[in-house]
């Protein structure tokens, strides 16, 4: 009991006591915390242990290494420990050797920690550790690392290292900049339930240069983890020429700053080729408070946006989407701005949605504004979104039969054949949606049409009257849509949309009509004209002039001179096809007019 008394009873690694003489009545030199403790006795005994490692390892539990203490470089060979420790002035690892595995868990780093070309070679854990000054792992290569709720108050500095095998940040709190610049992740990287924070206040001149959390040029080989991320109001986020090789997840992360992610590279790129199946880029459930910008991205597999929630400017510019994606049910808050803008590949025919893109039941609040520029639309859904709140300029929609595949218009994706039973189809794994009603569609014809309208572009706006029109027709069943007004008015004009239509109806009529006549009997000047149906083309020149002479008689008596149909025609029933052809002329040319004064109001003819 005495001897217990004399000795340090720290619990060290595997929970052994530390058994060494008592420095200050407690503890003794390594775990004392007295400030004026004696600096080359501590080394000593470090250096001791160095050479000794008892037990195989080199242990260091919950040593209190005073400031100023500065360790010669090393080459440990066995495993070493350093929990619970306690680093009071710098802690200087820069350029050490680490061949086994190393464990900073629960440590304390009170002032600058230097890790920089450091090599851990095996395993590495640095969880529950805070470093309240700035930290450095520049260029260092880190095996299976772990920084499981690590908290960074100061800078962490990870320039270019090398991290092989798994790394977690899982839950790690940095509190000012976290710059990742160029960092290599051979293995899957966790930054689940991560924490970017900047404290204080900076300067307007800070605030545009400094990046709080910069993975420029990162490369992410396999599955990167950003799940429930929280990036701060003041944090800058940069993505710059990032590389993800595999599959990344963002869900439910929410970004409060500024996003930059230009040129990024991500799933399935060439640097990275992945020998597993690619799922997805997920930003499901992730809230963007700031300017997030998205530029030259090229979307390799599925990019996942439903339930994200916008409350500042979006933009994605000079982005392809190879794969289907989904901004299914994102809210849009009132001073939110998201733009999809292709400006930069030149020509609109290098479609950035080269499958499924899914904007249906959107949330757009007051003011939000939604925009497409310089872009395919011709695989978009965006049933059940309020398009009046969209802008669409300069895009290019899909075309769609509307008229013996003679007359093309201006269609949605969400009607188009080949699409309705993938709207049945969710790719991101969520409850299937069903498939949209009639009148569904025709109220996004409806708001496309006011919105075009608004916009005093009529000829695009009449296309989508059209589809209005014809998703108001298919509704009533597959028999009633064929014997229907609605079909009779298609067949016209086109739903008005066409006066040429209801031309060519009238026309036709007033000419085919005579030459059911001229074979049929009619009374000309008195002469009464029956050509046989048989009859050679011999006297050609005579049949051309009876024809037209009983155009001219056919054209007066069914319009102005119903009084002359006796002397015209003297079967009874002729001259009821004639009353006929009168109130046919009548209605085509009803809908003639209304159609060409239609184009004329509008200003589009």
């Amino acid at each position: 009991m005495a001897e217990e008394q004399q000795t340090c009873q720290v619990e060290m690694f595997r929970g052994r006591a530390c058994g060494r003489p008592l420095y200050d009545g407690e503890k003794c030199i390594c775990h004392a915390e007295a400030p004026g403790k004696d600096s080359d006795q501590f080394i000593q005994e470090t250096v001791r242990i160095l050479g000794a490692a008892p037990g195989g390892y080199y242990d260091f539990t919950r040593f209190v290494f005073p400031d100023g203490w500065k360790p010669s470089r090393m080459d440990a060979k066995q495993a070493v420990y350093f929990d619970h420790a306690r680093f009071l002035g710098e802690a200087a690892f820069g350029g050490f050797h680490f061949r086994q595995s190393v464990s900073f868990e629960h440590a304390v780093f009170k002032q600058d920690a230097d890790f920089a070309n450091t090599k851990f070679m095996t395993t590495v854990g640095f969880s529950h550790s805070v470093f309240h000054g700035a930290v450095d792992f520049g260029d260092a290569e880190l095996h299976n690392p772990r920084f499981f709720e690590a908290v960074f108050a100061g800078a962490a500095v990870f320039i270019r290292p090398a991290f092989a095998g798994r790394a977690q940040f899982f839950r790690a709190t940095f509190e000012d900049e976290a710059d990742f610049l160029g960092v290599k992740f051979d293995g899957e990287a966790y930054f689940g339930g991560a924490r970017f924070l900047r404290k204080g206040q900076p300067s307007s001149n800070e605030a545009k240069s400094e990046q709080s959390a910069n993975f420029g040029e990162a490369k992410f080989a396999k599955w990167a983890d950003f799940d429930d991320c929280r990036f701060g109001p003041q944090v800058r986020v940069v993505f710059h020429r990032a590389e993800f090789g595999s599959d990344a997840s963002f869900h439910k992360t929410k970004f409060g700053g500024w996003i930059d992610a230009r040129a990024l590279a991500l799933p399935e790129d060439t640097d990275f080729p992945s020998k597993e199946g690619v799922k997805a880029i997920d930003f499901s459930g992730c809230t963007f408070r700031g300017l997030t910008r998205f530029e030259g991205i090229h979307f390799q597999s599925e990019a996942d946006f439903q339930h994200v929630i916008f409350d500042g400017q979006c933009e994605f510019l000079a982005c392809k989407f190879a794969g289907p994606l989904s901004f299914q049910k994102a809210q849009f808050t009132a001073k939110a701005r998201c733009r999809f803008d292709a400006e930069f590949f030149g020509e609109i025919e290098r479609a950035p949605f080269a499958a499924e893109a899914d904007f249906r039941y959107l949330e757009l609040d007051g003011n939000a504004r939604l925009t497409f520029r310089k872009v395919s639309l011709e695989r978009c859904l965006f049933l059940e979104t309020d398009v009046t709140k969209c802008e669409f300029v300069d895009v290019r929609w899909p075309r769609r039969s509307r008229l013996f595949r003679l007359w093309w218009k201006r269609a949605v994706a969400d009607e188009t054949s080949d699409l309705r039973l993938l709207l049945k189809w969710n790719p991101f794994g969520k409850r299937p949606l069903p498939a949209p009603e009639y009148y569904q569609m025709a109220q996004l014809y409806r708001d496309l049409q006011a919105n075009l309208e608004q916009g005093y572009r009529y000829s695009e706006a009449g296309d989508f009257y059209v589809g209005e029109q014809e998703m108001i027709r298919k509704d009533k069943g597959w028999i009633r849509r064929f014997i229907c007004m609605n079909w009779a008015y298609k067949l016209i004009s086109l739903y008005g949309e066409n006066f040429g239509l209801s031309l060519i109806w009238l026309v036709s009529l007033l000419l085919l009509f005579p030459v059911y006549l001229v074979f049929d009997g009619v009374f000309i000047s008195g002469e009464y004209i029956n050509y046989s149906w048989t009859r050679s083309f011999s006297d050609i020149v005579l049949f051309k002039v009876d024809y037209w002479n009983t155009v001219w008689t056919n054209f007066s008596v069914s319009t102005l001179n119903r009084g002359q149909i006796a002397q015209f025609l003297a079967e009874p029933y002729k001259r009821a096809l004639l009353t006929a052809e009168s109130f046919a002329l009548a209605v085509l040319a009803t809908f003639f007019i209304a159609a060409l004064r239609r184009q004329f109001k509008r200003k589009t003819f």
